[in-house]
Order: C-alpha cells, then structure tokens, then sequence
C-alpha cells in the first residue's frame, strides 16, 4: 500500500514539474517576443518622430532660432527622445504587464467570493488615486533635470566652438565653475527627485502587501462568519 502511495505521490511530482517547466518555456517565449515587438515598435516610431522633429526644427522662422541656442536644440533631439526611447521600451512594456497581471488577479478573486473582490475594489481607488498625485509631482522634477541637461549641453557645445575665444581670454576657468554650477543643480534636482521615487516605490509597495493583507484579514473574517471555506480563501 505504500509502495502505491509513493508512486501515486512521485506521478503527482513528475506532473508537477512538466507543468512548471512547460510554464517557464512558455513565459520565456512570450517575454522574447514581447521584447522584440516592443524594440520594433518603438525604434519605428521614434525614427518617425525624430523626422517630423527636424522636419518641423528646420521649417521654423529665423526669430526662432535668435532666441533658442544650438545646445539646446540639439539636446531636445538627442536626449528628450533617447529618454523616451527608455520609456516605450521599459516602463510601458512593464506597465501592461502589471495591468495583465493585475486583470487576473481580480478575476480569480471575482471567481473566489464577489465579496472579497468588492473589498479589494473598494482599496483601489485611495491607491491608484495617490499614485497618479505621486507620478505627476515627480514628472516635474523629470522635466527640470531634463531642462538643466540641455542647458549644460549648450555650455559644452557653446565652448567647443568658441575654444579659441576662450583659449585667447584664458576664460577656461570661467567656463568650468558655470558647467560645474550647472551640473552641481542637475544634481540637486536629481537627488531631490530619488527622494520621492524612493517614497513611491515604498509607498507601492505598502500599498499592493497592504491590500493583500487587508483581502486576507477580510477573508478570514468572512471565513470566521461562515460566508466563505477555507477551500475558497486558501
């Protein structure tokens, strides 16, 4: 009799580790072409968008560019689009993924108990609703670094093409202290902003361990008046 539980129990082990490895083949597949359809994507539309951006730069009238510096420009083309580049490539593909994550935990919890699903629905909105006041208030940091950055570039680009005027008035000096202020506040700014990622991220992460916990204790309450088995919630 033994013998025939051990069998029955390796049988069930053997199943087990087809399944998770048929799993982890799987997801790997579908996280390369995820990759690859993202990278696709994304290089298509940015090559597009740097066209009509120096297609558009280029048609500007000449009071434009009076009042805006070559550096500047060229950071806008350079950087602002290699920083959206980063974007569409990571931060969306991650984004759908948590959302496609996020759509079946809820529907396996619609299919455990409706109640528990209304409850975790019901803690939701509080942390979507700060999380959208937490991202917009960093974008602003975002955009002043950005701002600064270009503006450094214009420095370097400004006294690279005037190195002999700089070079003649022996203003070498005066040139680094205004990069090195320059990026001194990039710093600050950068530093800064780490600061509230650094709360949104645990803020995050309270958040989603803290409605896990809330579903849980919820959960077990419901469990403890009956509404709900223990098969159900565990």
């Amino acid at each position: 009799m033994n013998s025939g539980v051990e069998g029955s129990l390796s049988d069930d082990l053997n199943f087990i580790g087809l399944l998770l490895i048929i799993t982890l083949v799987l997801q790997s597949t579908f996280s390369y072409f995820r990759t690859i359809l993202f990278v696709n994507v994304t290089e298509k539309s940015l090559a597009s968008l740097r066209q009509h951006t120096y297609n558009h730069l280029i048609k500007l009238p000449l009071k434009f560019f009076e009042k805006r510096r070559v550096g500047e420009l060229n950071s806008r083309i350079s950087s602002d689009i290699s920083l959206l580049q980063e974007t569409l490539t990571t931060t969306l593909a991650e984004f759908i993924r948590q959302i496609i994550i996020i759509i079946g935990g809820i529907t396996l919890l619609v299919i455990t108990s409706v109640k528990l699903t209304l409850f975790m629905l019901a803690i939701l909105p509080a942390i979507s609703l700060l999380s959208v006041f937490f991202g917009r208030f960093i974008r602003r940091f975002s955009k002043q670094v950005q701002g600064q950055i270009a503006e450094s570039n214009t420095i370097v680009e400004e006294t690279l093409q005037g190195i002999q005027s700089v070079k003649t008035f022996t203003n070498e000096f005066f040139e680094i202290r205004r990069y090195r202020k320059l990026t001194e506040e990039i710093a600050k700014i950068g530093m800064k902003s780490g600061r509230y990622r650094g709360a949104f991220s645990a803020f995050i992460i309270f958040g989603l361990f803290g409605a896990m916990v809330a579903v849980i204790w919820k959960g077990a309450i419901l469990l403890s008046e009956g509404a709900i088995n223990s098969g159900e919630l565990f």
